[in-house]
């Protein structure tokens, strides 16, 4: 009796685990039709138009800063015009390439 309990639990788990190694795919696939997604769209652009504005702004404002810092001499304003200016780069960088990031990890499988 026992042996049979074993076997009829050793059945139910070779095909419980059978499905779970086949996996599902729901394929849900990307719908560009849905109401507002022009709207959300064109907010995104208008974002990242303030932003670019933003940095360019700050990148000025940095090699300024760290211009009049060269030119008085103060070692303090100097330093923190670079570090503004490496930071602004670095975050335009990210902000600039953020389609390009979001499209490669979009592609990537998890299996």
């Amino acid at each position: 009796m026992l042996t049979t309990i074993t076997t009829g639990i050793s059945d139910v788990a070779v095909r419980a685990s059978g499905v779970v190694a086949e996996g599902f795919d729901p394929d849900i696939q990307v719908n560009e039709n849905v109401p507002g997604a022009g709207l959300i769209t064109d907010m995104a652009g208008g974002v990242f138009f303030y932003i670019y504005i933003i940095l360019g702004v700050g990148l000025g404002l940095a090699a300024m800063l760290w211009g009049l810092g060269k030119i008085i001499k103060n070692q303090t304003m100097q330093t923190v015009g670079v570090g503004a200016l490496v930071t602004i780069l670095v975050a335009a960088c990210i902000v600039g390439g953020v389609n390009g990031l979001i499209a490669w990890s979009s592609r990537q499988s998890l299996t």
